[in-house]
């Protein structure tokens, strides 16, 4: 009877063990859910930037308002996946501007995404590298 209870005690240990390799390596589903919104809120960071840059080349100024440009993927790609608040856009200048987002993770140092290399605008600022909280993006227009 000790050996049965030995061994079930034994699975017990590894399983736990196992269950808490595997969301150490792949992180809780929440924290997922939190990193899949922040990769769309960069992605439609980027579309935007696109969007201003094609605008500025055609009118030879900035927009006033994110209302001026139009976005591959329609107005909802101009709003925050979560909140379906449209982002802040400031101008600050004749060329430059600001892109803000409230991120919910940090993703200096997340080496799980997939975005956080290679892309550079002309600002060197990356959407798709991020501290959490508000964060304002500066760009210089083309």
């Amino acid at each position: 009877m000790f050996k049965y209870y030995l061994t079930i005690g034994l699975l017990a240990i590894v399983s736990v063990v196992v269950i808490v390799v595997i969301f150490s390596s792949a992180g809780n589903p929440f924290e997922q859910k939190l990193r899949s919104q922040d990769n769309i809120r960069s992605q439609r960071i980027q579309t935007i930037f696109q969007a201003v840059s094609s605008y500025v080349n055609s009118h030879k100024k900035l927009p006033n308002t994110l209302s001026e440009i139009e976005v591959y993927g329609g107005s909802d790609t101009l709003r925050d996946p979560e909140t379906k608040e449209v982002f802040l856009y400031e101008v600050k200048s004749p060329s430059n501007y600001d892109i803000c987002a409230t991120f919910a993770t940090d993703s200096k140092n997340d080496k799980s995404n997939p975005y956080a290399s290679g892309y550079k605008t002309p600002d060197n600022d990356n959407p798709y590298i991020h501290g959490k909280g508000n964060i304002c993006l500066s760009y210089k227009a083309i």
